[in-house]
């Protein structure tokens, strides 16, 4: 017979000493009396009716183990395409951008410019290290683009909401990215996106088309 308790949970199974042990449990019930941690025993009864005389109840090989109560959290992301609004040839200015989402934990949301190509001069790479440099090439010596990241804590449990990250922004392509931690139980419900929005304005032109 194997016994297990997970906070309230009970759980029991039972099979023969010649048989293998079987995966799903026989018996899971809820118990809200159990509040706090307490002792473990076994113990026989004989309900009152039963007419059996000189019962013998014997317990062999008992052991208790203490269930791994650690839990690791996951990291769920979605990072969209990179967007130009259709006007690859304008500059953009982002004013805010949020994320639909279900979860009981902090949200983050990662706005992204994509930068093709900038001119660096010498003087502005004087206080930096051949290791910052991108690729580590001297041919187009580019530093990695900002990356606006935005954490939102949650309160009062799992339930569905809109997270808004206000940050103003000036782009030419750009892409998000939202960030949710869970633990993958119930206890904190499960890490769900339904969708993403963003408030955006054309603020000027530039010289030439991209693709």
């Amino acid at each position: 017979m194997r016994f297990r308790v997970i906070g309230s949970v009970l759980s029991a199974k039972i099979w023969l000493a010649s048989s293998s042990e079987p995966v799903a449990w026989n018996l899971t019930i809820a118990d809200s009396f159990l509040t706090s941690s307490g002792s473990v025993g076994v113990r026989s009864l004989r309900n009152t009716g039963n007419t059996n005389a000189n019962l013998l109840v014997s317990f062999d090989s008992i052991q208790v183990n203490l269930i791994n109560t650690v839990t690791n959290d996951i990291e769920c992301w979605v990072r969209t395409k990179n967007f130009d609004m259709a006007i690859s040839h304008q500059f953009k200015r982002l004013w805010w951008w949020g994320a639909d989402v279900s979860t009981s934990r902090t949200i983050t949301g990662i706005a992204t410019p994509v930068i093709v190509s900038f001119q660096v001069y010498w003087g502005q790479l004087l206080s930096m290290y051949w290791g910052q440099l991108l690729d580590d090439f001297w041919g187009q010596p580019l530093t990695e683009p900002t990356v606006i990241s935005t954490p939102v804590t949650t309160t009062s449990g799992a339930h569905r909401r809109f997270a808004k990250f206000l940050k103003g922004l000036r782009y030419r392509q750009i892409n998000f990215k939202v960030l949710l931690i869970t633990q993958g139980s119930t206890l904190d419900g499960p890490a769900r996106l339904f969708t993403m929005t963003i408030l955006t304005e054309t603020r000027q032109v530039v010289p030439k088309s991209v693709n």
